[in-house]
C-alpha cells in the first residue's frame, strides 16, 4: 500500500517537473512535439510517467525531463531519481510529506 502511494507521488512529482520544464524552456530553441511514456525503476517499484518530447533548433529530438534527471536513453534510473526517491522515505514522515506535497503541487 505504501509503495503504491509512493509510486503515485513520484509519478506526479516527475510529471509536474516535466510541466515546469515545458513552461520555462526556451520556446525558440525547443519545440514541444509529443508526449511519450517511459517506465523507470525506483525504490518503490516501476513507475510509468508521461513526459514531453522536443525538437531542438538543431533538429535533434530530446526529452528534457530525462536530461534534467540525467537518465540515459538505455537506462531506467538516474542518480537524481534515486535521490528524489530517498528523500521521499528518509527526510519527512510519510504522512507529512504526502500532506505537504499535495498542498504544494495539487492544492488538495
Amino acid at each position: 500500500m505504501v509503495c503504491n502511494q509512493a509510486r503515485e507521488i513520484l509519478k506526479r512529482l516527475l510529471e509536474k517537473i516535466d510541466e515546469i520544464i515545458m513552461e520555462s524552456r526556451d520556446k525558440d530553441k525547443f519545440d514541444n512535439k509529443d508526449i511519450k511514456k517511459r517506465t523507470l525503476d525506483t525504490l518503490f517499484g516501476e513507475v510509468t510517467i508521461k513526459r514531453r518530447y522536443y525538437k531542438d533548433s538543431n533538429d535533434d529530438f530530446r526529452f528534457l525531463l530525462d536530461e534534467y534527471l540525467n537518465i540515459p536513453a538505455n537506462k531506467r534510473q538516474s542518480p537524481a531519481l534515486k535521490e528524489i526517491a530517498l528523500d521521499l522515505v528518509t527526510e519527512l514522515p510519510y504522512r507529512k510529506y504526502l500532506r505537504d506535497f499535495n498542498q504544494s503541487f495539487f492544492n488538495f
